[in-house]
């Protein structure tokens, strides 16, 4: 009987203790920081915890994670954060950013310029416009060709004036 007592005790103990510690994640839990987060994402020793972070900066609201996506995008050298990045951003419909992606159409990394080009088709409506043709893993002049031709396009679309309908 007193056995039972003592593991009792200790199963009370240990419930509260378990209680307890929800508790206080639940209710001190704060949203991560993005300055944090973006650092993680460029110093972080593991592949792991950069596409953690990546991915945590992707999913948030508010602040707006466009600039500390285009700063991970400026600094990154891991073809992986920069593919995750891109792909965060073609969430959030950010038309200011085609020039980034197309810059990203003849980077090194397959992964890295499907993630562009998935991004551009979801910018652009499921389609590149005026028939582009572009294959990420085309030949180098194929996808330099191809990113020149959406520049120009680009460049020309900002340079004309608003009408009015």
């Amino acid at each position: 009987m007193k056995k039972v007592l003592i593991y009792s005790g200790i199963v009370i103990v240990l419930s509260a203790a378990t209680a307890g510690l929800y508790w206080w994640t639940y209710f001190s839990f704060t949203p991560p920081n993005p300055e944090e987060l973006v650092s993680k994402a460029l110093l972080a020793a593991d592949m792991n915890e950069k596409i953690s972070a990546t991915t945590a900066l992707c999913a948030m609201k508010d602040p707006n994670p466009l600039p500390y996506l285009r700063d991970i995008l400026g600094q990154s050298t891991d073809p992986e954060v920069v593919a995750q990045a891109l792909s965060g951003m073609t969430v959030h419909l950010d038309h200011e950013s085609i020039p980034l992606f197309i810059g990203y159409l003849d980077h090194a990394s397959p992964a890295v310029r499907q993630a562009a080009y998935s991004g551009l088709l979801r910018l652009y409506g499921g389609e590149l416009p005026d028939n582009i043709i572009y294959k990420p893993d085309a030949p180098a002049a194929e996808r330099v060709k191809a990113a020149n031709k959406l520049q120009k396009l680009y460049k020309e679309f900002k340079s004309r004036p608003l009408t009015k309908v």
